[in-house]
């Protein structure tokens, strides 16, 4: 034995062949165990990835349907009109309230029924009816699992963000017109924002998470969303109690780990949402039974490449051990000292990621208000309005704008498009602008500024292709070009307009406003119907003021005027009376806004608005002439009781009071928006209307009743004030 080996030793060839062929299978076999390690973790990251998508599409499609939820919410407090109000004070407006939750049921598929409750209120309402609360919770919507005096507790909660109840089986009267005949369901509350005087009610129905959550047989995954810690709903097909996964799920936090139940080994996947927790498990055992099944093939794959793999083995050994280091570090090693540095960077990449996501969210919530109030005209002087566009991120500081509204009538990519289009108003040179959905109207708002009207028609036909590429049936209307940016509700109302022809043109193009064929001419409203409409709002006359109302429409239609002109004229009329008394923005949004005056289709309907706003005004007046302070609440007091006397003027007036005529003017003009000869004028207008129409009281004896010694004087400011002689107003009484 001896001799042979030495004999073999002495053959150098066949030593070093044996040497080498040595050194090969040990480098092939740790090359092996290498490979079989690299191919053990991408594997396990693959498995990893599979149950990370899974989870981001349940989220980010659940996510998108809470946002939309989000969105009604705030547009519900936005439209300040129809959220705050009595039922058995102000009753109309529930019939525009249940329209509006009507309109938010047909775009939320996903909902059974909406609930909205004004905590100021004993009324509860949905989209066909209202029903006084303690009837809603004992008989109208009864839940399985949650009392109706919590149930009533959480509704009219004053909270400040949304709260979910578990899903559960709901009865009840109400339950009877729901979308979906399964009347299990997820319960949402939302605030509704910025006033949070009432909550939104979301009825989600059990059918929409089978299809959101439920995964195939072959995948056997579990996911739930929690709240609060507690499961809200869940779907999967792995048998496991509640209480284990609650168990389980508790402390969890964004991310992937191995969790064991009951003594099995699971992957449990979680990602954070607005509210909610969203957590997927599945077993170990899917991922072992792949490796199980493909680690045959890895070790005849070796045996085949072995015999190349020896000839290079050695002059890439340390080039590819490098990258396999390299690879190990990526890949999260626990086992190696370093890894600890990746998962810092992994942190920081994490924290700037949502850094820029929550910078992005909240620049576009103040873009969209912008344009919300751009469009309503809110802004006072242009300096105010470029300043809060530079707030949004915006340049409003261009010579021309122009409004767009769009339409998709399919249901396809609109969101995409939606992206795409913001992504090529922001990539144009001399262009800037922004959009936002009008879940109300179902349409799409976007505002474009620009210097060069050639640039603007090249954004707009851009915009237009992109619609038409990505969306089925998509309709977009433009308005005229405008350079005041007072203009801002007028050029709304002529896109709005432009849009209601889109039964008459052609959809395949832009639908222009100046290509309407209507051109007839706009008069002006004659200043005697307005003097007639201030006056009435001054001295709190309603059935004047409803008059005065019904004679502008009468004459409005006499005219013949096309929908857009009512409404431009309407707009005008409103925005005169506005500001005739400053109103502040709060109050002004209680009023009056562009949108709900671009819904109005009837004439009733016009004075319907135009009514409210001039009740509204009475109401504020009224309540300046009650609250004002000192000075200006004693001359009210001394000119209603001494009116008829024709000693008073302004001077006698100050002496009474003890001050100085100058102040006077000025402390009574800053209080009430108007001078104390005006007030004491529109006093002795309004008692000789009084006496004209109730007595035969000559004219002379009239005048001499009010305060005026000279019927001639009389005679001129009353035809000033009412626009026409007394003798005439007598005969027209």
């Amino acid at each position: 034995m001896r001799k042979a080996l030495k004999a073999f030793k002495n053959q150098s060839i066949f030593y070093y062949i044996l040497m080498f062929s040595a050194m090969v299978v040990l480098i092939i076999g740790l090359l092996g165990g290498y490979l079989y390690r690299f191919y053990y973790r991408t594997l396990y990251n693959d498995f990893l990835s599979s149950n990370e998508a899974w989870l981001s599409s349940v989220a980010g499609r659940h996510e998108y349907d809470m946002q939309t939820f989000s969105n009604v919410a705030l547009e519900m407090g936005i439209s300040m009109d129809i959220a705050a109000f009595k039922l058995d004070e102000q009753p109309e407006k529930s019939i525009r309230l249940k329209e509006r939750l009507n309109q938010y049921m047909a775009v939320s598929q996903n909902v059974s029924d909406i609930f909205y409750a004004y905590h100021q209120d004993s009324y509860i309402y949905d989209y066909r009816t209202s029903a006084d609360n303690e009837r809603f919770f004992t008989s109208g919507i009864v839940l399985e699992e949650t009392e109706p005096w919590k149930f009533r507790e959480l509704v009219y909660q004053d909270i400040r963000e949304m709260t979910a109840l578990p899903e559960q089986n709901i009865t009840g009267y109400l339950t009877g017109s729901f979308k979906d005949v399964n009347t299990n369901a997820v319960i949402y509350i939302y605030p509704v924002p910025p006033k949070y005087w009432g909550n939104v009610v979301f009825v989600v129905n059990s059918n929409y998470y089978e299809e959101l959550l439920s995964a195939s047989e072959e995948q056997k995954r579990e996911t739930c969303l929690l709240y609060d810690g507690q499961i809200i709903t869940r779907r999967g097909n792995l048998g496991l109690s509640g209480e284990a996964l609650t168990e389980a799920f508790a402390g969890a936090e964004d991310g992937q780990k191995k969790i064991s139940i009951d003594g099995k080994s699971y992957l449990l996947t979680v990602a954070s949402g607005s509210g909610l927790t969203y957590c997927s498990i599945q077993p170990m055992g899917i991922f072992y039974d792949k490796i199980m099944t493909q680690q045959w093939g890895i070790i005849l794959l070796l045996l085949i490449c072995s015999i190349p793999a020896s000839f290079i083995i050695v002059s890439l050994s340390r080039n590819l051990m490098g990258k396999v280091k390299g690879i190990n570090i990526l890949l999260n090693d626990e086992e190696e000292s370093y890894y600890n540095i990746s998962n810092i960077e992994s942190g920081i990449r994490m924290l700037v990621e949502n850094s820029r996501e929550t910078e992005k969210e909240s620049a576009s919530l103040r873009r969209t208000k912008f344009l919300i109030n751009f469009i309503r005209s809110e802004y006072p002087d242009r300096k105010s309005m470029e300043e809060m566009a530079r707030k949004a991120e915006l340049c409003a500081d261009y010579r021309h704008f122009a409004v767009l509204l769009m339409r998709d009538r399919g249901n396809s990519n609109e969101r995409k498009a939606h992206e795409k289009m913001l992504a090529e108003v922001a990539g144009a040179k001399g262009i800037e602008g922004y959009g936002m959905n009008l879940i109300s109207n179902n349409q799409s708002l976007f505002v474009i500024f620009g210097d060069e009207p050639e640039r603007l028609c090249r954004i707009e036909k851009s915009i237009f292709h992109i619609g038409k590429k990505y969306c089925e049936e998509f309709i977009m209307a433009v308005s005229g070009l405008h350079e005041k940016f007072e203009e801002a509700s007028e050029a709304y109302l002529e896109a709005d307009a432009a849009f209601d022809n889109r039964f008459l043109m052609d959809n395949d193009e832009i639908i222009r406003y100046e290509s309407l064929a209507d051109t007839k001419e706009v008069h002006l409203l004659p200043e005697n119907y307005l003097k007639r409409l201030k006056n009435a709002i001054r001295t709190g006359q309603e059935k004047e003021m409803e008059k005065t109302v019904e004679e502008i429409c009468q004459r409005l239609k006499k005219e013949n005027y096309t929908l857009l002109t009512f409404r431009l004229l309407y707009n005008d009329i409103i925005h005169m009376l506005v500001s005739e008394w400053n109103i502040g923005e709060g109050n002004f949004k209680n009023i009056y806004n562009v949108f709900t005056l671009s819904q109005c289709l009837t004439i009733q309907d016009f004075s319907d608005v135009l009514c409210e706003v001039c009740r509204s005004l009475m109401h504020i007046r009224q309540k300046k002439e009650k609250d004002a302070p000192g000075l200006a609440e004693a001359a009210i007091v001394y000119m209603k009781e001494n009116f008829q006397s024709v000693d008073l003027n302004m001077g006698a007036l100050a002496d009474k009071l003890e001050v100085s005529p100058v102040t006077l003017a000025v402390e009574f003009k800053s209080e009430m928006g108007m001078s104390p000869s005006d007030y004491l004028a529109l006093l002795r207008m309004e008692r000789a209307k009084e006496l004209l129409r109730s007595t035969d009281m000559r004219v002379k004896e009239v005048s001499l009743a009010v305060g005026y010694e000279d019927d001639h004087v009389f005679m001129r400011r009353f035809k000033k004030y009412v626009g026409m002689t007394p003798g005439q107003y007598r005969s027209e009484a």
